[in-house]
């Protein structure tokens, strides 16, 4: 009788999720801004929440950006390895 050798799993990298949450963020808050940008007339509330998506769409991006960034200078490759 043989048995197989029991080989443990990899640990799964946290990118998938964290860039798939930071995306889905980025494109609600920039959709609820460009609906917002739209309209003619906003109440003191709606310019409150047009004000927020678009700094949270901003930073969205910015936090893509750096995540992209990140995955491309990896942990086994530094920036100094490019030039």
């Amino acid at each position: 009788m043989s048995f197989t050798q029991y080989q443990p799993m990899p640990n799964p990298s946290p990118f998938r999720p964290v860039f798939g949450a930071v995306l889905c963020l980025t494109l609600a808050t920039g959709g609820v801004s460009l609906h917002l940008s739209s309209s003619d007339d906003l109440n003191p509330y709606q310019e409150r929440i047009f004000e927020t998506s678009t700094t949270a769409c901003q930073v969205g991006l910015l936090t893509v950006f750096g995540l992209l960034g990140g995955k491309a200078t990896g942990p086994g490759r530094s920036k100094s390895d490019d030039v």
